[in-house]
């Protein structure tokens, strides 16, 4: 029996939540009737990743502005060479690629999965406009499209960004059995620790603000260990050094296998500014791990305030020192979280659910062009 073939396209090759996202789905499905060659931007970790585990890849730059027309000509070239069942996008730049490849009398059902609305960046009224019509477009182009997060799905089909017909909402899953083996709750909320990418999305700039609050009003001096790597780095190095706090905040660099951090941390924050669904906050969840988060839509699907996790106002250094002062105060506080926290993703966020509902959907699809 034939497999059905499943071109997907992703922007990034670095290490990060869309790449995880694509690679937990395909790992989980190959070999379960299904074939995959990927389209990727550049040359990076996961690219090298992908063609050891077997995929094909084919690096296209998506990034360049000058590029942009051969890119899209390589684009729809790929396609009529793979012949694929359906077209998975994977991102904003990835499904507009994809859609301005796209002919007329094009019979491939095309799928594009939002991993965070990118009108939602904190950007200048101007570019969010903009950004919107651009996934206005994208929308009304694709055949069906996914949101990794109810928020975001409830919000793309008011601002009628798309038709409530051609959405469906799939929680993002993951892989929790090592993690399930580390203890709920820690002998110390201490240190504490973040897995991100070092760019402005991700807030870091108010998480290493709130270390210099705890430091100057409470007198405290938690160690912060803060793990990936990007543009922002040096930047954040500079503001470390400069409030004399390099000795407690450690930068470990990009790190492909995070589960042991996990064991490492006693409390994991997310400070981002915008968010789909955050893989990492998962697995700390499903670590055992006390929560603390801001208030952005992907989190907000999953934290529930209080009770599985701390939120607090994106962009707002004093909420986050105050709440980690909290939990350095409170440990039965972090330790309730922490369970619930897990009992939560095990019950709800598995990858298991998370690839078969894609697969239905994939084989939903198809069925219904052929």
């Amino acid at each position: 029996m034939s497999k059905t073939r499943i071109l997907e396209i992703i922007n990034s090759a670095a290490i990060g939540g869309g790449t995880r996202h694509l690679w937990d789905l395909i790992t989980f499905l190959d070999g379960k009737g299904f074939s995959f060659e990927i389209i990727i931007s550049d040359d990076g970790p996961y690219a090298e990743k992908f063609r050891k585990a077997g995929f094909p890849v084919h690096i296209v730059d998506m990034m360049s502005s000058r590029m942009q027309k051969k890119s899209i000509q390589r684009i729809s070239r790929i396609a009529a060479d793979v012949k694929p069942d359906l077209i998975h996008a994977h991102g904003t730049r990835a499904a507009f690629f994809l859609t301005r490849g796209m002919k007329k009398n094009c019979t491939i059902p095309t799928l594009y999965t939002v991993h965070g609305l990118s009108y939602n960046k904190n950007t200048h009224l101007w570019k969010r406009v903009f950004y919107r019509q651009v996934e206005r477009y994208i929308c009304n182009k694709i055949s069906h499209v996914i949101s990794v997060s109810e928020y975001d799905g409830k919000e793309m089909t008011k601002n009628e960004i798309v038709k409530s017909e051609k959405l469906s909402v799939i929680k993002n899953g993951i892989n929790f059995d090592n993690l399930l083996k580390m203890p709920i709750g820690r002998k110390s909320p201490l240190p504490l620790g973040t897995i991100a990418r070092l760019t402005r999305q991700k807030g870091l700039i108010h998480l290493i603000d709130a270390m210099v609050i705890l430091s100057v009003a409470f007198e405290l001096e938690p160690e912060l260990i803060i793990v990936g790597d990007g543009p922002l780095r040096r930047k954040l190095e500079v503001e470390v050094f400069k409030y004399g706090i390099s000795h407690r905040v450690k930068f470990e660099g990009s790190i492909e296998d995070t589960v042991p951090y996990y064991k490492k941390f006693g409390t994991f924050i997310l400070p981002s500014m915008w968010e789909g669904l955050p893989l990492v906050l998962l697995e700390a969840m499903a670590a055992g791990l006390p929560v603390i988060s801001t208030n952005t839509s992907g989190v907000l699907d999953v934290v529930e305030d209080e009770k599985d996790g701390l939120v607090v106002e994106k962009g707002n250094a004093e909420a986050l020192a105050l709440e980690i002062k909290r939990l350095m105060d409170e440990p039965e506080l972090a330790k309730t979280i922490a369970e619930n926290a897990r009992k939560k993703v095990v019950m709800e966020y598995s990858v298991e659910k998370f690839a078969k509902t894609t697969a239905d959907l994939y084989k939903k699809m198809i069925n219904s062009t052929n």
